[in-house]
C-alpha cells in the first residue's frame, strides 16, 4: 500500500476518514458509515482530543450532525495534518 504522509493543512473530514479508517472503504460504505447518528458525537470527541479543546467549542463548528465543521478555525487544520501524518507514519511502520 502506497501511504504518502503530509504535514499539510486538513479538513476534519478529512481527518475524521483517515482517523477512522474509512479511506479503506467505498464511498458507498464512507456514505453510510458517516450518516450513522452517533458519527457525529464521535467526531466531535475525536477533534476535542485532538485540538485539546472542549467539546462544546468544536459543536459550535456548523451545525449539528454536519461533518464538514465549517466554522472550524483554520488553524486547527495545521494540527489536524500534523495528527494526520503522525497515524500515517503509524501505519507505514506496521
Amino acid at each position: 500500500m502506497n501511504v504518502i504522509i503530509t504535514t499539510a493543512r486538513m479538513k476534519p473530514r478529512d481527518y475524521l476518514r483517515l482517523h477512522n479508517w474509512l479511506y479503506k472503504l467505498s464511498s458507498k460504505q464512507i456514505s453510510v458509515y458517516e450518516s450513522e447518528k452517533a458519527y457525529y458525537s464521535k467526531c466531535v470527541k475525536i477533534l476535542s482530543c485532538i485540538l485539546g479543546i472542549k467539546e462544546r467549542a468544536v459543536r459550535r463548528w456548523g451545525e449539528v450532525g454536519d461533518i464538514d465543521f465549517p466554522d472550524m478555525p483554520s488553524h486547527h487544520e495545521l494540527t489536524l495534518g500534523y495528527a494526520a501524518a503522525l497515524l500515517q507514519f503509524k501505519e507505514v511502520q506496521e
